[in-house]
């Protein structure tokens, strides 16, 4: 094919035609080949176009294969290029049958009558794998399809990719038939104009415009018409037609991402990354190979560079096996016991909703609509491929998608079949243990429990505790693509791998088969490898940290520490100056040895030097060759030699774009926080409890996401705090960004990380307040403190009382509620119309408000009448401006009628000129019947009248309660009492109680009586107070058994939840109370006491499944537990009576209320208001 591409156009011409065309100077400038020799352009401009459309993909003119010159009209030749378009034809899997809208009944109904039970186990049974899941994916498919799977490739059958089939330009059109109809007859007409004596063309035109008459209003009476004013009536009809489509379109998208989350961040970050790449190219390096653009080309690239890796020749073992004997800690192999359950398989496939199909098109979405039975069944398949090492033909294979890389190159993500990564997923997780008992404090990615956040707080601990040390950041280049599966295999034997483990891995690469994608097209067959683990497998992060750990093993010793996170490595020394030297060089030289046994290289413009006494290490420095400065920069973030942590780069112009897009879909308000916590707050959450700075300009970012919330209905009048009581305070970044550290900082106390007891003596005996700075400094920015242990945080409130927050003991809701005040209080104080009077001068002409001074500064805004309003079913425009704190003013009202300034409507409806709100709302006599209609009084500060909300103190301190020392001791007296009195069995019950933030607890036992106290901790919760109870009954039963021989003992809770904290496995936030529980049970154990705690349904409610304890009546059990529930709420109400808490909840009750009165009062006066104005 020949296109012709020369115009004889000078550079004013150029620029005035389409964007398509380009001088030929000017894309040979950008790196780009051109057939053109430099000197062949020099009279003229030669433009051409610098891409062209071949069946929906670009193509380059830099694939042209011939140029040729023909004799032409103008003063010069005329040019074309001749291009091959075979190898840009289109490739694309099968087509599979569409799965149908089944409900879950109707598809387990189907299923059951199609699957085939007895056979699918004899195939099992024959170790035929390939033909069970065969079996297994076809009744899946006949029982979510109402089609008949002829019609389609089977979703377990192997294929190969296909030809995409020749289809007619108009079905490529997305346009409706009608407008795509109109348009042929209106070209018809225009070259119908320039030929009129063309008999065919009006034929032709005049059966089209019959046809069209009468569907197309516009053309009803072309008869009476001329042909031009016919012409006219189509490009009128194709207009409507036009605007009818767009509009059907972004009404259709608008529905779509206002129904999925999913979908609208999606759609915002494809938006903000095509902002990015219309931004002015940078100039090119010219040492960075130009990259292809059109698919197939892309996929061909990738291929070139990506095949010879993965078919190279594995590198020999013996060289790999010597460093394994260096190494030693050989262990045997470890039992393979994994417990396959089609329930945890479901819950997989749920935990991997949102995730990619793999090469067979089943989707994590399409399995959970599969009945139980066939989870049951995949977990009988699964269970084979265990045992026996034998895995189905097409879960071998893997299409490998190609995603860009910011430096130009492209990963290669291999994305294999559901069915497999929920497979391994589980296998992983039952290996853990095993994966514990090898693991070294230096492998922190790749396993349970290890995270990038472990490697930078033992990165900066280093770093903060001697600066002077020598750093090296080494960068290994494509680690897993490189990996040798015979020496992953060495590795894992040599940790003691489970054998089902290695037959796993083995049968899996053995065969394994890639294709390669790239925007819906594929390569043009399955590649058989031989090299490299997948990148996107569940087992590849282990297989690679059980390699890598031989690594930290040989390189990690003699004067040098180190961490490896994926394929960063950092290497510090313990020694500074010339020992520290020396320390490195060997190191290196053991770390090269292990790279040259594996085949594994690093990429030296990616390493690193750092130290802040670099003049130490300038001759190791100068031989090492790798950059060097005072900063080390690994892994997003830049430890500097002072001790702070910044990250490596600022994403604020993305994110502020991400904002504005999301403000452009214009979502339902509900639906705007959750959202934008997504795309913008959670960006600082991975950092917080290292990074002690953050490079971004909050105040701007709050803007931003003010604009993406509530842009459209009021900014300049809208005073930040407000707007986040409406719409949550974790839309706030500064907020979310010190919440997460606080979050980091509970994690760490609460448990440790699992290689903590092997890590040095100088790391392991520091607390999180030296070890997480990010925690620190967020705790020293709030005034607060932790003890020297870390156990408890403190503070001092409003009123100078000193308040503690017990980690492990205490909710997280409490600790977030001091944080949330803190912010509220000083967002408050920032408001600048409440911190500051600003009121006009006094002219008695004027409608403005009263003097009233500005709240306390230990008082925040209540403002939850604001948030229950602005969320109203139906509520107007105008009272959503109102909850902000905006509208019902002359300034506001006028400018929203756009009115000139000299045209401004001014007079209030009392007669006084230049109203504003606080007068509107609360002076005017001409609203004084709404005032009145509404129950408002006067505002007693300025929060109150100009922001309508009402300020209030943060939650008191809780009742004094006595000591838990002294409550244990008093159930130990019972319990003893008991004993004494010679019960064959001691029956007790415990329970927890709470009013307005006052909670107690009691423990009852039968015949002798109740203790009771209140909670001694900072929150009260009747969760809490039910879990301390259980607390002090085991402990107190522990030191009766120390001195008494006990009969048999049960003990009765009606709350399951606080059950569940006593369980061995709890792992949730009330860690301290659970391990008290776990010590009074192993005491308990040692002490030989037969106990038993059991569930009881609570106030008498009847319970199907329940069954009261061996030999204790249903009726007994429910009085014993009714007992201690009215002995705890007898405790608190006594507590409660006259508590500082009992106020302040009355405090915030009234104080709803008047702000319901306010916002229902302004609401009417804005109506009103907005109708004397306009």
């Amino acid at each position: 094919m020949t296109w012709l591409s020369t115009l004889n156009l000078g550079r004013g011409g150029v620029s005035k035609t389409s964007e398509a065309l380009a001088s030929f100077d000017d894309w040979r400038r950008r790196g780009y080949s051109c057939v053109l020799g430099p000197g062949e352009a020099n009279d003229r401009v030669v433009a051409g176009l610098c891409e062209f459309i071949y069946e929906g993909a670009c193509v380059p003119l830099d694939f042209a294969f011939a140029l040729r010159h023909y004799l032409s009209v103008s003063d010069h030749f005329a040019v074309s290029y001749c291009f091959d378009f075979a190898p840009w034809r289109s490739l694309r899997s099968p087509s599979r049958v569409p799965l149908a809208d089944c409900s879950e009944d109707e598809i387990a109904a189907k299923f059951v009558s199609c699957f085939v039970q007895h056979e699918f186990a004899e195939l099992l049974e024959a170790g035929d794998v390939d033909g069970a899941w065969a079996l297994l994916s076809g009744a899946a498919e006949r029982a979510m399809t109402k089609m008949p799977l002829a019609a389609a490739v089977p979703r377990s059958d192997l294929w190969v990719p296909v030809e995409t089939p020749a289809v007619a330009k108009g079905a490529r059109s997305d346009e409706p038939v009608r407008l795509r109809q109109l348009r042929r007859l209106h070209r018809r007409l225009l070259q119908l104009q320039r030929h009129p004596d063309d008999a065919c063309l009006c034929a032709t035109a005049l059966r089209s415009l019959s046809a069209l008459a009468t569907v197309v209003p516009e053309l009803c009476s072309w008869r009476d018409g001329s042909l031009t004013e016919i012409a006219a009536c189509t490009v009128a009809a194709i207009s409507r037609f036009d605007a009818e489509l767009k509009a059907d379109r972004l009404a259709r998208w608008k529905t779509e991402v206002s129904l999925s989350q999913r979908k609208a961040i999606a759609w915002v970050k494809q938006r903000v990354a095509a902002e990015a790449d219309g931004l002015p190219p940078r100039s090119r390096d010219p040492a960075v190979p130009v990259r292809a653009v059109h698919p197939v080309s892309v996929i061909r690239e990738a291929e070139e560079e990506w095949l010879p890796l993965w078919s190279r020749e594995a590198p020999s073992t013996e060289a790999f096996e010597v460093l394994l004997r260096e190494v030693g800690g050989a262990q045997s192999p470890s039992q393979g016991k994994v417990a396959w359950c089609g329930k945890a398989l479901r819950r997989g496939a749920k935990a991997m909703c949102g995730r990619v199909a793999g090469h067979d098109c089943w989707g994590p979405e399409d399995l959970i609509r599969l009945p139980d039975a066939w989870f049951d069944a995949l977990a009988d398949l699964w269970r084979t491929v265990w045992s026996t090492g034998r895995i189905p033909a097409t879960w071998q294979r893997a299409r490998v998608s190609l995603l860009p890389k910011p430096d130009g190159g492209w990963r290669p993500l291999s994305i294999t079949p559901v069915v497999w990564r929920l497979g391994s997923q589980h296998v992983v997780r039952y290996l853990r243990p095993w994966c514990a008992s090898w693991a070294s404090p230096h492998i922190l990615g790749g396993l349970a429990q290890r995270s990038v956040e472990q490697a930078h707080v033992r990165i900066n601990e280093a770093m903060t505790d001697c600066a002077a040390r020598l750093f090296v950041a080494q960068d290994l280049s494509k680690c897993f693509d490189c990996i040798s599966l015979e020496l992953a295999l060495c590795a894992l034997r040599h940790w003691g791998a489970p054998c089902e483990l290695i037959a796993l891995l083995k049968s899996f690469y053995s065969g394994q088969e890639r294709l390669f994608s790239f925007a819906g097209h594929v390569g043009g067959k399955w590649h058989a490898v031989t090299n490299g683990i997948l990148q996107g497998c569940p087992l590849s992060p282990l297989v690679a940290a059980a390699l890598l750990q031989v690594w930290a093993l040989l390189v990690c010793r003699d004067g040098v520490d180190g961490v490896i996170y994926i394929d960063d490595r950092t290497l510090w020394s313990d020694a500074i100056g010339v020992a520290a030297d020396h320390a490195m060089r060997a190191a290196l030289l053991r770390s090269s040895r292990f790279d040259a046994a594996c085949l594994f290289a690093c990429r030296p413009r990616k390493c690193q030097v750092a130290s802040s006494r670099l003049e130490l290490y300038a001759d190791f420095v100068q031989d090492i060759g790798y950059p060097a400065s005072g900063e080390l920069n690994v892994l997003g973030l830049r430890h500097q030699s002072s001790g702070g942590c910044v990250p490596a780069k600022g994403d604020v112009v993305e994110l502020a774009l991400r904002c504005r897009f999301l403000r452009i879909l214009g979502l339902p308000y509900g639906a705007r926080a959750a959202i934008l916590r997504c795309l913008v707050t959670s960006k600082f959450s991975w950092i917080a409890s290292v990074a002690t700075e953050v490079p971004c300009d909050f105040a701007a970012l709050r803007t931003e996401i003010s604009l993406a919330l509530i842009g459209h209905l009021a900014l300049r009048d809208c005073p930040r705090a407000l707007v986040y009581e409406i719409f949550g305070w974790d839309c706030d970044p500064r907020f979310a960004f010190e919440w997460a550290s606080l979050q980091a900082a509970v994690r760490w106390q609460l448990r440790l990380p699992v290689w903590h007891e092997q890590v040095c003596l100088r790391f392991a005996l520091k607390q999180w307040p030296v070890l997480l700075p990010g925690s620190a400094k967020v705790l020293s920015s709030l005034a607060w403190w932790a003890s020297a242990d870390g156990a408890v945080i403190h503070r001092s409130d409003g009123a100078g009382r000193v308040r503690s927050f017990r980690i492990g003991v205490d909710s997280l809701s409490c600790l977030r509620g001091w944080l949330k005040h803190e912010f509220k209080r000083r967002a408050l104080a920032d408001v600048c119309r409440v911190a500051t009077s600003l009121h006009r001068h006094d002219d008695p002409t004027l409608a403005q408000g009263i003097l009233l001074p500005k709240p306390a500064a230990h008082l925040a805004l209540s403002a939850k009448a604001h948030h229950r309003v602005f969320f109203e079913q139906g509520v107007s425009r105008s009272t959503r401006v109102v909850c902000l704190g905006s509208g019902c003013s002359v300034w506001f009202q006028n400018a929203f009628h756009k009115r000139p300034r000299q045209q401004w409507h001014t007079r209030c409806l009392c007669g006084l000129e230049m109203p504003s709100r606080p007068h509107l709302v609360f002076q005017c006599q001409a609203f004084a019947s709404v005032r009145l209609a509404q129950g408002v009084t006067s505002p007693v500060n300025r929060a109150e009248e100009r922001l309508l909300a009402v300020a209030v103190p943060e939650l008191p301190p809780p009742p004094e309660a006595r000591l838990v020392s002294e409550a244990r001791d008093e159930v130990s007296r019972l319990l003893e009492a008991a004993v004494q009195g010679g019960a064959a069995l001691l029956l007790c019950a415990t329970d927890g109680s709470a009013k307005e933030s006052v909670a107690g607890w009691s423990v009852a036992v039968e015949a002798t009586g109740t203790a009771v106290s209140l909670l001694e901790t900072e929150d009260h919760l009747p969760f809490i107070a039910e879990v301390v109870a259980l607390v002090v009954f085991f402990e107190a039963l522990v030191s009766l058994a120390a001195r008494l021989p006990l009969p048999r003992v049960y003990v009765l809770c009606d709350c399951q939840a606080a059950l569940k904290v006593c369980a061995p496995t709890y792992s949730g936030p009330f860690l301290v109370l659970a391990r008290r529980v776990q010590d009074a049970f192993r005491s308990l154990h040692r002490y030989g006491v037969d106990y038993t705690c059991s569930w009881v349904p609570a106030h008498g409610r009847a319970s199907q499944g329940w069954r009261p304890p061996e030999g204790v009546e249903a009726a007994r059990a429910r009085r014993i537990n009714a007992v201690a529930d009215d002995a705890a709420k007898q405790c608190v109400l006594r507590a409660w009576h006259g508590s500082a808490r009992r106020a302040w909840h009355r405090q915030v009750a009234a104080a709803q209320v008047r702000e319901l009165q306010y916002l229902r009062a302004a609401s009417e006066v804005a109506a009103r208001y907005t109708q004397w104005v306009a």
